[in-house]
């Protein structure tokens, strides 16, 4: 099923930055792995992995805040790991507005292009331990650490999901 994944999240910064009803995000986004364009056959190469960094959200108020409190370490930003032609992030908002957080909260979606967030930069992090088809299989076993309904903006968030994926994936 299609994810407007942080349409909450957003919903809550457009009051607070006055810009209300903008669309909902991630159409392209996709939590069903049978759908996705991977690999099926067995292969020796390690795909490469790189972490896209966004903008939280499209406002141009979230870009000039980020551009200062980066050098000062911070500000709000998503991110997701690239690897094999996949981006592979975690939210809290699952479906359609209203619905429960049930399930898990990783996702995929097309590379540098996170619906409902400005792309800002990737960071290449090297090539995987893993091979494409390893990679699915420890995406599929970190979802039960990783559910929506675990998600915490300061505790369990995309950036904690990607270091511990980048972690995993051995770069």
């Amino acid at each position: 099923r299609p994810c407007p994944r942080l349409e909450q999240s957003d919903r809550a910064l457009d009051e607070i930055i006055g810009q209300p009803d903008r669309p909902a995000m991630g159409n392209t986004c996709t939590r069903d792995k049978d759908a996705l364009p991977i690999q099926r056959m067995p292969s020796k190469r390690r795909p490469f992995v790189t972490l896209n960094v966004y903008n939280l959200g499209t406002l141009a108020p979230i870009k000039l805040v980020n551009s200062v409190m980066r050098h000062f370490g911070g500000g709000f930003f998503h991110c997701g790991v690239e690897v094999d032609g996949l981006e592979w992030s975690y939210s809290d908002v699952e479906y359609d507005p209203g619905d429960v957080a049930d399930g898990t909260g990783i996702f995929s979606c097309p590379p540098r292009y996170c619906a409902g967030h400005t792309f800002c930069e990737s960071v290449p992090m090297g090539p995987s331990v893993l091979q494409p088809l390893e990679v699915l299989t420890l995406i599929t076993s970190m979802e039960p650490k990783w559910p929506a309904a675990s998600y915490d903006t300061f505790r369990q968030n995309c950036c904690h999901f990607a270091d511990a994926l980048c972690v995993r994936l051995g770069v």
